[in-house]
């Protein structure tokens, strides 16, 4: 599933969160987290992970459809842009997954 447009980051929300947000970095994905009063998530793939936009849009899929389980079980308040690193390439997504679980559950305790 994706996120729904209104959960979705406008373009102003977005620099502001980029410039603001707290960011915590993974061996895969580097994550950032900023204060919101409801939920926004964005998904940014860079040409330096995959050339092909079949291939980034994909990648953008899946990690979209972990942001919208995220949303679905912890109902947080916060907006979180994710912005996977060329390391993921070689990653199994099972295990991309687990350390955006780990991540964004850690966001939730602070």
């Amino acid at each position: 599933m994706m996120l729904s447009k209104k959960e979705r980051l406008t373009r102003d929300l977005f620099n502001r969160s980029f410039s603001v947000g707290k960011r915590v970095h993974t061996p895969h994905i580097q994550v950032i987290i900023a204060k919101s009063d409801t939920f926004h998530g964005s998904v940014v793939v860079p040409k330096k992970v995959y050339k092909k936009a079949v291939d980034r849009n994909k990648l953008r899929r899946q990690l979209y459809a972990q942001l919208y389980q995220f949303n679905k079980m912890q109902r947080t308040q916060n907006t979180y842009i994710l912005i996977p690193k060329p390391s993921i390439i070689t990653t199994p997504i099972q295990q991309v997954v687990i350390e955006l679980k780990e991540v964004l559950t850690l966001s939730l305790r602070k």
